[in-house]
C-alpha cells in the first residue's frame, strides 16, 4: 500500500479570499490523484486556527486556542473529504500544541496540521511538537507517530521466461513440442466461435510451450562473483568476535571484489567487441546486463475526458473500455455491401509458411505470449479466419482485463489481432503489393509503415 503525503502551504489572514479558494482548489485537486484505497496524509502550515474543543468527528478536544474563520473552512473541507485534523486528538501540554510564534515572542499559535484519513486514524499513535528543535524558524517541528497495518495481497502471477531458443538448437524438444501442439489441435476446426477458435489455439501453443521448454536459468549472485571471494566471507562471519582479524579479511575481500569484477567487464567487452557485434539483439542484452539499465515497463498515466489523471484501477478499465468504443465506432451501415471488389489471388500455404521462416526471432510477445519460435517450431499449419465485422477487443491493466468492445472499423495505427499474427499477415500484404506503384488511401501514397507498437 502506498502513502501519499501532501505538503501545503495556506495563505496568510492578509490575503484575499480568492486566494484561499484557489488554495484549497489545488488541495482538492492533488489529493484527488491519490488512489482512494491509499494512505493520504496532507500536512503544513494552513494559517488558520481550528480552537479549543470537539467538533463533530474531526476535531478533538486538544486544540489550542479560539477557532477562526479560515478555522471553520479547514474543518469544513476536511469533513468533506472524511479526514480527521490529526493535532486535536491527542492531549498533551500547550508547550506541545503550539506551532507558530510570533517576531516579538508574545502569542503562540496552533496554525500547522497533520490530517488523515478517517479509516486509518487508528493508526495515528501520536502528535506534538519539538519546541527544542534547531529548525531556524518561527515555526515548531510538528511530529507524528503513524502505524499502519496492511492487508497481504494476492501476488500478480509472473510469466514464465522461457528458453525458446531451444526450440531451434535442441530438436528432441522441438519434436515434443511439435507433438504436443498438433495433438491440441485434434477437433480445433470443429469450433465454430472465432474466440473460442483463437483461445484454443493460444493455449495450444502456450501451454505446450511451458510443459515442454525449460525456463531460462538465472542466479542470485554477481556474476563476476568467485568461489574465492565466497570462502573468504565465510571466514568473516566466523572471525567476527576477533575485530583485527575480521578487518583484514573485510578489506580482502574489497580487493578481491574489485578485481574480480574488472575482470568480468574486460571480458564481456571483449566478447561484445569480437563475436556479439553480428547479432545486434544479444549485444543489446548484454549491455543492459553489464550497466545494470532495464526497460520499464510501468503504464503511463491515464486521463479522464476533463483532463484529471486516473488512479483507480476499475476507472482505468472503464476509460479505455470508453476511449476503444470511440476510436473503433462506426456510424455507417453495417449492413453496407461491398460491390465491384476484385478479388485478390488465394493465399497460399507457402507463402505463409515462407513468411513465418522469415519472421524475426528473439523479439518479445505480446499479451498472448505467443512467440516467433513457437510457430516456426511447428510443420503442421492451422489458419484460423478472423471475421472482421464481428472484432471485439479489450485492454488489459494490472492484470485485469477490461469490457469488450465491438470494433466496427480500422485505423491506420494497427490491429487488434495477435501481435506476431499481425506481422505475418502484414509481411505478406507488403510483399504483394511491391509491384504496385502506389495505394489511394486519403490520397497516393507509395510508402506504408505501421507503428511498432507490439514492442
Amino acid at each position: 500500500m502506498d502513502i501519499n503525503i501532501i505538503q501545503v502551504y495556506a495563505p496568510t489572514s492578509k490575503r484575499p479570499e480568492e486566494e484561499v479558494d484557489k488554495f484549497y482548489d489545488d488541495l482538492e485537486k492533488a489529493k484527488s490523484q491519490c488512489k482512494s484505497q491509499e494512505v493520504k496524509i496532507i500536512q503544513g502550515d494552513f494559517n488558520a486556527k481550528v480552537g479549543k474543543g470537539r467538533r463533530d468527528d474531526i476535531i478533538g478536544e486538544y486544540g489550542l486556542g479560539e477557532r477562526n474563520e479560515r478555522g471553520d473552512r479547514l474543518f469544513q473541507w476536511a469533513k468533506m473529504n472524511e479526514m480527521i485534523i490529526g493535532n486535536t486528538w491527542f492531549e498533551h501540554h500547550p508547550r506541545r500544541l503550539w506551532t507558530w510564534l510570533s517576531n516579538d515572542d508574545e502569542t503562540k499559535n496552533q496554525i500547522d496540521y497533520i490530517l488523515i484519513d478517517k479509516r486509518f486514524r487508528n493508526g495515528m499513535i501520536n502528535i506534538k511538537t519539538l519546541p527544542g528543535a534547531d529548525c531556524n524558524s518561527d515555526h515548531n517541528l510538528l511530529m507524528s507517530k503513524i502505524k499502519i497495518k496492511l492487508k497481504s495481497t494476492s501476488k500478480a502471477v509472473k510469466n514464465l521466461k522461457l528458453n525458446l531458443k531451444l526450440l531451434k538448437t535442441n530438436t528432441a524438444i522441438k519434436e515434443q513440442y511439435t507433438v504436443e501442439v498438433k495433438n491440441r489441435f485434434t477437433g480445433l476446426e470443429e469450433v465454430q466461435e472465432v474466440e473460442q477458435r483463437w483461445v484454443k489455439l493460444k493455449d495450444a501453443l502456450t501451454q505446450r510451450a511451458t510443459e515442454t521448454v525449460p525456463t531460462m536459468k538465472t542466479t542470485g549472485k554477481r556474476k563476476w562473483m568467485t568461489e574465492e571471494i565466497l570462502e573468504l566471507m565465510e571466514k568473516r562471519r566466523l572471525a567476527k568476535p576477533n575485530k583485527v582479524r575480521h578487518k583484514e579479511i573485510n578489506k580482502e575481500i574489497k580487493r578481491k571484489c574489485d578485481q574480480a569484477k574488472e575482470k568480468w567487464l574486460n571480458e564481456q567487452c571483449e566478447e561484445i567487441e569480437t563475436e556479439l557485434y553480428k547479432e545486434p539483439k544479444a549485444m543489446y542484452k548484454r549491455i543492459q546486463e553489464i550497466t545494470g539499465r532495464k526497460a520499464s515497463s510501468k503504464t503511463g498515466c491515464i486521463k479522464s475526458k476533463d483532463g484529471s489523471i486516473i488512479m483507480e484501477k476499475d476507472k482505468k478499465l472503464e476509460r479505455w473500455s470508453e476511449y476503444i468504443s470511440e476510436l473503433f465506432d462506426d456510424d455507417r451501415n453495417e449492413d453496407l455491401t461491398l460491390q465491384d471488389i476484385p478479388e485478390g489471388p488465394e493465399i497460399m500455404r507457402e507463402e505463409v509458411e515462407n513468411t513465418i521462416k522469415n519472421m524475426k526471432t528473439g523479439k518479445a510477445t505480446g499479451p498472448d505470449m505467443i512467440s516467433t519460435e513457437m510457430m516456426q517450431a511447428l510443420e503442421d499449419l492451422r489458419i484460423i479466419k478472423n471475421i472482421y465485422w464481428e472484432q471485439k477487443a479489450a485492454v488489459r491493466v494490472e492484470e485485469e482485463t477490461s469490457n469488450f468492445q465491438n470494433i466496427k472499423r480500422g485505423v491506420r495505427q494497427g490491429c487488434v489481432l495477435s501481435p506476431d499474427l499481425f506481422s505475418l499477415y502484414s509481411e505478406m500484404i507488403m510483399g504483394q503489393i511491391e509491384e504496385i506503384e502506389g495505394l489511394k488511401i486519403g490520397g497516393l501514397i507509395n510508402n506504408i509503415r505501421y507503428a511498432d507498437d507490439r514492442y
